[in-house]
């Protein structure tokens, strides 16, 4: 599983914690860039997936953020680990990722 593949999801399962950030945009454009681009197989491990290294680093920049606003991990602090290290170009086209990663925080801590 890729970083890309957790943006999908936030998009998709919890369309709030994203559209609260960023101006509407239907999760079909982000989804049909996505799928444009040839991610790397990962494989599966029987019933468990194998995670990509990147996507490693999201889940440990989501945890680390939301450790220091002394928070449980939400959707949004996903979002936050996912602009933390995104280097798709599909990601980047998406989104201004510092000033919507300082929106998150500000949000955050309200």
């Amino acid at each position: 599983m890729h970083p890309e593949h957790i943006l999908l999801a936030l998009v998709v399962q919890a369309p709030t914690a994203v559209s609260a950030f960023v101006e509407p945009r239907p999760p079909e454009r982000l989804r049909d860039r996505l799928a444009a681009r040839r991610l790397p197989s990962v494989a599966r491990l029987e019933d468990r997936m194998e995670l990509a290294p990147a996507t490693i680093e999201v889940l440990t920049a989501a945890v680390d953020e939301a450790a220091s606003l002394e928070q449980d991990v939400r959707p949004e602090h996903l979002l936050l680990g996912v602009l933390t290290v995104a280097e798709d170009a599909a990601v980047r086209s998406l989104f201004d990722l510092e000033a919507l990663a300082d929106r998150i925080r500000q949000a955050l801590r309200a």
